[in-house]
């Protein structure tokens, strides 16, 4: 009997020790992050040609400002945006946080696309709407009847197709380089935590056979090299769709300080 207790008391501590760190974990997720510094708004306009972009902050104030060659674009879960101001998600109303030195870019971090959000919204609500089992048909005597239940399934089984995903989620996904600063590191468990530059934690669990580079050197040592220490900048880049780490870069070189041509 006393056996059974103490199994029982076991159970329901990892049980409340679940509900516990789930809930950190959900916090962690809901809260908006605080970038340092910057101006948050929304586009107004986005000129890539001239390599400047228009925005609109909260205060209702417009400023166009200067992209270079050290500007950094990071997408909502804060990987490095590959395309710059071509990418789809630069649209009129895209919500950003920008840093910025005088009119010049230094950082630009894009919210989440709302757009996206309402459209698939609209358009699952109006499918519904339209293959829904208790539809009524109206025939020429005017009596309404209602649609056999059978056949509205059989009509969903048929016409339904997998939604693609659109495009600005697409383009997330496509972020697949993550820079920031090592928060801590257990080399045992392959665990790599890493406060990403818009101010949120990431976890990443390391492969065994990962390709680790020290200032753009292949390590010898591996996971076990002690450049991957508290502090330390990383670069983390994930495979196609963000499942496995690909390869991690500890101590990145900077950004070779080119200036915008003028005109």
């Amino acid at each position: 009997m006393a056996r059974k207790l103490a199994r029982l008391a076991v159970a329901a501590a990892i049980v409340i020790a679940g509900w516990q760190s789930s809930g950190a974990q959900e916090a962690t997720k809901g809260e908006k992050p605080r970038i340092p510094g910057g101006i948050e708004g929304h586009v107004k306009r986005v000129d890539p040609e001239k390599e400047t972009l228009t925005i609109v902050t909260e205060a209702g104030t417009e400023r166009t400002l200067n992209l270079t060659e050290e500007t950094t674009i990071l997408g909502p879960r804060g990987g490095k945006v590959r395309r710059g101001l071509k990418d789809p998600r630069f649209h009129e109303g895209m919500s950003l946080t920008v840093v910025a030195s005088g009119t010049t870019v230094r950082e630009i971090h894009l919210g989440y696309d709302r757009r996206t959000t309402t459209a698939a919204g609209t358009r699952e609500s109006g499918g519904t709407a339209a293959r829904s089992p208790t539809a009524r048909r109206e025939p020429a005597g005017g009596t309404s009847t209602a649609a056999p239940a059978s056949k509205a399934r059989t009509v969903i089984r048929k016409d339904e197709a997998p939604a693609r995903k659109p495009a600005a989620e697409e383009a997330d996904d496509s972020d697949d380089e993550f820079p920031g600063t090592i928060r801590s590191y257990n080399a045992g468990r392959r665990l790599l935590v890493v406060t990403l530059l818009n101010g949120t934690t990431r976890s990443f669990l390391l492969p065994n056979d990962l390709k680790v580079l020290d200032r753009g050197t292949v390590s010898k040592q591996g996971l076990a090299d002690p450049a991957l220490k508290e502090g330390a900048r990383v670069i983390v880049i994930m495979e196609p769709g963000g499942r496995r780490v690909k390869e991690l870069r500890v101590n990145p070189a900077p950004p070779s300080r080119r200036t915008k041509k003028a005109g």
